[in-house]
């Protein structure tokens, strides 16, 4: 069973990742992201935890594009771990360039909730 308000908390973390206030922050996604975190992106890269951390404190800012997140849906896998989907939209200078399915799994470890899995892949459906 899955606790209630958790969908609202993980899109609130998942909005956080893509937040210009706060994707640059290490400090920020060192709560968020689990210590054996995974990612497999949606250009075919491999991150853990540190990599994520380095590759988002090293991003150019001046290069920003503006992310959305949608469509989010929630289904329990285990007690305490949940898998959460939704699709995601970059846009470069108001215009689309990037849609992307993506899948996360979080944990709840403790009283907060860890993202220990995320995988984005590319899509062309609007």
């Amino acid at each position: 069973m899955t606790a209630p308000g958790a969908l609202e908390l993980l899109i609130s973390l998942e909005q956080q990742i893509i937040d210009p206030a706060t994707r640059h922050s290490p400090h920020v996604f060192a709560s968020i992201l689990a210590d054996d975190f995974l990612e497999f992106t949606a250009s075919g890269q491999v991150y853990q935890k540190e990599s994520v951390i380095s590759a988002l404190t090293a991003e150019n800012v001046g290069a920003w594009a503006e992310m959305s997140n949608d469509g989010f849906e929630l289904r329990p896998l285990a007690e305490g771990v949940v898998l959460l989907t939704y699709c995601h939209l970059r846009r470069r200078e108001g215009v689309a360039d990037a849609r992307s399915l993506r899948s996360s799994i979080w944990k709840l470890v403790g009283d907060r909730w860890q993202l220990v899995f995320h995988q984005g892949t590319p899509t062309c459906a609007e």
